[in-house]
């Protein structure tokens, strides 16, 4: 608790309302340590309830059962918080910055998202309001989902390309895929688990083969392993860098790792026959990078063709994401694609 309250108190006292709303996320690492360390188990929010608190952490949110109702109502909290994507992907009703109030005697609440109130005590008439409110975004949820299915287009008929960002396979068993474009970018590195084994072969070729089995024809990118800086993984990253963020990562780490880099690069030759792949590389930097992966994916794939296994060369794209690259472009023609 010591260790992050200065670090909280610096979020807190930030003039960038961004940084304010990450208040709950340090709050929520610190007090799901301090239930292990205890061994405490948090009281469940009650389904269907409103929830009045000063705010809520994402792990909070997460435990709760929202599928019988109920909404949030947070005397502080943020429209940029995690808390506030959850409830707007979940379809959860909150309000924020509703400031100090009294509930005593108050036992029905009605949390208005579009409006951004709270009602204590609904009478009749804001009853009757609810309901109709209720009965024009069923309609209006009707009247849209009739566009799911259909190509996406502006309005004087330019086709606009919807993708998914993946980081889970698992991610994708809510959602069919006739409703985007194909998945424009997939995190490989969630296979990649701090302080799990690395994972083999036939674990990333299944990985990859779901997306593309889900996908059909459309396209789906991979980025090879993309860690290091901010996203370091214990046994893979080098430790004690000067600067972690310009450091041995993305790619630079992949070529440092080829004993690590080839088995991805198997799985994905692998995955490619199944569907209409596409490689991205982090982090590339000079044009030897590319090569020297382009290389190293030709060798995998004799490799398979020696062992009998089907497979395919994807095309190589790269993420624009270091200065050099944005300032010459022409040095990486080489690339398939590239992802800005």
């Amino acid at each position: 608790r010591v260790a992050l309250a200065e670090q909280i108190a610096e979020y807190e006292a930030s003039s960038e309302d961004y940084f304010r709303a990450r208040v709950a996320d340090l709050i929520d690492m610190r007090d799901r340590v301090i239930r292990h360390l205890s061994g405490t188990v948090a009281k469940p929010l009650p389904a269907g309830a409103v929830v009045v608190a000063d705010d809520l952490t994402p792990t909070r949110f997460l435990e709760a059962d929202w599928t019988a109702g109920g909404g949030l109502a947070l005397i502080a909290g943020s429209v940029s918080s995690h808390v506030a994507i959850l409830a707007r992907a979940r379809g959860v009703p909150m309000v924020v910055g509703l400031g100090d109030m009294d509930l005593n005697g108050h036992r029905q609440a009605v949390v208005d998202g579009d409006q951004g109130r709270l009602v204590l005590s609904p009478d009749s008439e804001v009853e009757a309001y609810c309901r109709r409110a209720a009965a024009d975004t069923a309609q209006r949820h009707a009247r849209e989902s009739r566009f799911l299915h259909q190509p996406a287009r502006s309005q004087d008929g330019e086709a606009v390309q919807v993708q998914l960002n993946i980081m889970d396979p698992a991610e994708l068993d809510p959602l069919q895929p006739q409703t985007c474009d194909g998945i424009g970018l997939m995190r490989s590195e969630f296979l990649f688990r701090d302080g799990a084994t690395v994972p083999d072969e036939e674990t990333q070729f299944r990985a990859y083969r779901r997306l593309l089995d889900w996908a059909g024809d459309k396209p789906v990118t991979v980025r090879t392993l993309d860690v290091g800086g901010d996203k370091p993984i214990a046994g893979l990253t080098p430790e004690g860098e000067a600067n972690s963020f310009l450091g041995l990562r993305g790619v630079r780490l992949s070529l440092a790792r080829p004993d690590v880099f080839r088995i991805q690069l198997r799985a994905l030759a692998r995955a490619a026959t199944t569907g209409n792949l596409k490689v991205m590389l982090p982090m590339v930097t000079v044009p030897d990078e590319l090569a020297q992966v382009r290389d190293m994916f030709e060798s995998v794939c004799a490799e398979l063709e020696g062992e009998g296994m089907d497979f395919a060369l994807p095309p190589l794209g790269i993420m624009v994401e270091v200065p050099a690259v944005a300032a010459a472009p022409d040095l990486f023609a080489e690339a398939a694609f590239f992802s800005i």
